[in-house]
């Protein structure tokens, strides 16, 4: 594992980390401005996984990626947690699906 890979890796552990533990103890807004928080959080940290390079199934646009894509978004809808599931889940969810497309796309 290089550096960056290490840094991008923790950015992205930091990031569900520091948001789920303000979610918890409410320290988030409410409303729209805590949704695109706990939002951003989650495409923060996908991205952060596509920079660092792992794992590179997830990105290079197969099955594996669309069926985490497809599982991440079924989960985002399912979770009682609408406040900190459904943002943080539908971030990543998008964020892997453009991973997946770009592939495609280029």
């Amino acid at each position: 594992m290089t550096g960056n890979q290490i840094t991008f890796i923790s950015i992205a552990f930091v990031l569900i980390l520091g948001s789920a533990l303000f979610a918890q103890f409410r320290w988030l807004p409410r409303g729209k401005a805590g949704f695109a928080i706990v939002f951003l959080a989650g495409v923060g940290s996908v991205a952060a996984l596509w920079l660092a390079g792992l794992p590179p199934a997830w990105f290079e646009g197969e099955k594996t990626g669309f069926g985490l894509t497809l599982f991440l978004a079924l989960s985002a809808f399912v979770t009682k947690e609408k406040t900190y599931g459904l943002p943080l889940l539908s971030g990543m969810a998008l964020t892997l699906l453009v991973a997946n497309v770009v592939p495609h796309v280029t």
